[in-house]
């Protein structure tokens, strides 16, 4: 079994992941909710909450645009409101 942990974590710590091991090498400048994960005490990748590139991608669908993170972070429910980015995780 497979001791994995996840936890926030600081912008450092998320950028290291997304410039180490995601394909853009470029981290997000929109406000974002930073998820750590750590795999046997090691950290292996982020996880990053934010609203998209285009606020407009949900319209077609009959959909509320996306909340900024740090609306979503400070509810009781933020899976309701936010959508992740993207995984970037060590291989």
């Amino acid at each position: 079994m497979v001791d994995l942990k996840l936890d926030f974590c600081t912008h450092e710590a998320a950028k290291h992941a997304v410039l180490r091991w995601h394909y853009s090498r470029a981290m997000p400048s929109a406000k974002l909710v930073r998820i750590g994960v750590w795999e046997a005490k090691r950290f292996v990748g982020a996880i990053l909450y934010g609203c998209g590139a285009n606020r407009h991608l949900s319209r077609p669908f009959g959909l509320e645009p996306p909340r900024p993170a740090s609306w979503c972070a400070s509810r009781s429910r933020p899976a309701d409101s936010i959508q992740p980015r993207s995984v970037w995780r060590s291989a």
